[in-house]
Parts: structure tokens; C-alpha cells; sequence
């Protein structure tokens, strides 16, 4: 069985099966996956291609990995030369074996921790619900429920907690009045309306001079 270290681990007769225990708290193992065998180059089982055929079985970081012969022989006790990596997964190459050998064929299986959910960070928030100015709105932030292990596509990972929070927004107050009646006289184009002099009932008067409103 490999453990503890992603880096490449190889080994044959001389080095023993260490047997680390990994079984602190609750955890599992997965199914033997045999997805090489040993004619051609050797046998690979690498976890980049075992992720391909068994996508929902193996879990984001093994924490260890076991490999045996189809015989059950534990990968140690074969005398031949293997590597280990739990990024890469196990190979045997059969031009490394001894004596003309040729690799065995293995299969692997991974320890893996408890599925686990958790919350991503919260987003930054969105923009107000609302352009007009002096207005109020709604701005939201989200977060997702993700988890440390792939899930069947149809099974939602369960977190505790809202996915969304809302929270009131206000836009900067309004600058100034609202337009106001066009202001013309005489002779503007286009500009119809009511016409009168400030401080006289009627557009004769001397008084001031002539405004047109049109509304």
C-alpha cells in the first residue's frame, strides 16, 4: 500500500509493504479498478485514465493507494520493479523487471477521506436592482455548495445555509428639478402654447416680456 507522499515511490523485493494506518476516522476505500494489462510497455494504471471510465468513483486526493496482482499479491512481495504516485497512479514498466521478466497484472484501488460539503466564498455583490436616481433596490451575492469528492451528476452536494443573501441598495439622490416648461416667444418654431407678460393678465401688456409655454 502507498501513502502520505504524492511523489513517485518505486519499489521491488528489497522493500516491504509498509502498511501505515489511514483508517483515522471515518473513511473508505474504493472499488479495484484494472483498466491496463501488462502486454506491450507494461501495465498502467494510471489515475488520470481510471478518472476517465470511472469518473464518480475515485475521489479529488486519495490519501493512499493499494495495488495487487489479479492473483492478490501485494505489489511488494512480487519482486518486481513498480511506481507509485497518488497524482499519478501505478505503473510497471517491463523493460525495468529483472531476468527477462515481464510486469504482472495489476489492479488499484484508492483511500479516500468522507465526502465532505462546504461553501465557497460569498461572491462580490451585484449591481443595484435599480439605475434611477433616489430610488431603492436589491443587490445579491452568491455562494456555492461544492464538494471534496465527485458526486453522481443528479446528486446536489448539502450545505447548511442560504446559497443567496440580498440586501437593500439605494442610488445617489436626484441633481436639480425636473425639466421644466419649454420656455419660447414669438416666432420660435414648433413652439405652441399659452403666451403672457409676468405681472399682466394679457400679452398686450407694457410689463415684461413675452412668454410662450408649451407643455
Amino acid at each position: 500500500m502507498f501513502g502520505g507522499s504524492s511523489e513517485d515511490n518505486t519499489q521491488n523485493s528489497s522493500v516491504s509493504d509498509s502498511r501505515k494506518n489511514v483508517d483515522r476516522g471515518v473513511t473508505e476505500w474504493t472499488s479495484w479498478f484494472n483498466i491496463d494489462h501488462p502486454g506491450g510497455n507494461g501495465d498502467y494504471e494510471r489515475l488520470e485514465a481510471i478518472r476517465f471510465y470511472y469518473r464518480e468513483r475515485v475521489c479529488t486526493r486519495p490519501s493512499a493507494m493499494e495495488a495487487r496482482t489479479t492473483d492478490w499479491v501485494a505489489a511488494a512481495e512480487t519482486g518486481e520493479v513498480v511506481h507509485s504516485s497518488l497524482e499519478k497512479g501505478f505503473w510497471c514498466v517491463n523493460k525495468e523487471q529483472p531476468y527477462g521478466r515481464t510486469c504482472s497484472n495489476y489492479h488499484v484501488r484508492f483511500h479516500c477521506p468522507p465526502v465532505q460539503a462546504y461553501w465557497t466564498d460569498w461572491s462580490e455583490w451585484g449591481s443595484c436592482s435599480t439605475e434611477a436616481c433616489g430610488d431603492v433596490g436589491v443587490q445579491v451575492r452568491q455562494r456555492r455548495c461544492v464538494s471534496n469528492q465527485p458526486v453522481p451528476l443528479l446528486l446536489v452536494p448539502a450545505c447548511q445555509g442560504p446559497h443567496s443573501e440580498r440586501r437593500e441598495c439605494s442610488t445617489a439622490p436626484c441633481t436639480g428639478d425636473r425639466p421644466g416648461p419649454v420656455l419660447g416667444g414669438p416666432g420660435v418654431p414648433g413652439r405652441g402654447g399659452d403666451c403672457l407678460r409676468p405681472g399682466g393678465p394679457d400679452a398686450s401688456s407694457p410689463r415684461g416680456p413675452l412668454l410662450c409655454l408649451s407643455l
